[in-house]
C-alpha cells in the first residue's frame, strides 16, 4: 500500500518502466542540470473553436487529445511535464538519461500528428484539431520545483523557453519545428 501511493502519483508523469526504475532506486529526484529534449504540442485555433462548443464537448475533445499525446510520449519513454491549456509539454532524457532523446521526441511528434489525423477522420470539420509542435534540446535545470506542499517535477531554462517559442511563434498549423541543437543531434 505504501509503495502504491507514490507509484500512482508518478504514473501520471512517467511511463511504467521509468516508474519502476525510480521506485527501485528509492532515490529522491534532486535539482540538477541535465540535457533534456522538450516537446510542446499545442492545438492550433482551439480558443475560437471552443467558443462554439458545449463545455462537455470541449472536455471530451481535450481529453482525447491529451490521452493520445500522453500515451505516445510514454511509448517513447518520455515524461509528461504538464498540460498548459490545450498544450502538452513532454520531456525526453529525464529523469533517466536517453542518449537518443532527440530522436524519440521527433518520433513521438510524428506519431502524435499521425494519431491526430486518424482522430480527426471521425470528427466534423468544425471540431477537427491541428497542431503546432516545437522541439528543442539543451541543458536545463531539472527536478522537483515549487513550494514543499506543491512540488512538481519539471524543467527550467533556455532550451525550454526556445521549444515553447518554436511552437508558438515559428510553427504553422500542422508543422513540427525543431531547434538547431535538436537538428544537430538527429
Amino acid at each position: 500500500k505504501e509503495e502504491m501511493r507514490p507509484r500512482s502519483h508518478m504514473a501520471r508523469s512517467f511511463c511504467p518502466e521509468v516508474v519502476d526504475v525510480i521506485i527501485n532506486k528509492k532515490s529522491a529526484r534532486e535539482i540538477e542540470e541535465r540535457e533534456v529534449t522538450v516537446l510542446y504540442a499545442d492545438i492550433s485555433g482551439f480558443t475560437p473553436m471552443s467558443e462554439s462548443l458545449k463545455p462537455s464537448e470541449i472536455v471530451e475533445l481535450l481529453n482525447k487529445f491529451f490521452e493520445l499525446a500522453t500515451d505516445i510520449i510514454f511509448q517513447y519513454h518520455g515524461t509528461l511535464d504538464k498540460f498548459i491549456g490545450d498544450c502538452v509539454m513532454g520531456l525526453f532524457g529525464v529523469p533517466l538519461p536517453l542518449p537518443d532523446a532527440p530522436d524519440r521526441a521527433i518520433a513521438a511528434a510524428l506519431e502524435i500528428t499521425e494519431g491526430l489525423f486518424l482522430m480527426n477522420k471521425d470528427r466534423a470539420e468544425s471540431t477537427r484539431l491541428d497542431l503546432r509542435i516545437g522541439i528543442n534540446t539543451g541543458k536545463a535545470i531539472v527536478g522537483d520545483i515549487g513550494p514543499i506542499n506543491r512540488l512538481e517535477y519539471t524543467v527550467l531554462g533556455d532550451p525550454v523557453n526556445l521549444a515553447s517559442r518554436l511552437q508558438s511563434e515559428d510553427a504553422r498549423p500542422g508543422q513540427i519545428v525543431v531547434g538547431e541543437s535538436t537538428y544537430q543531434k538527429t
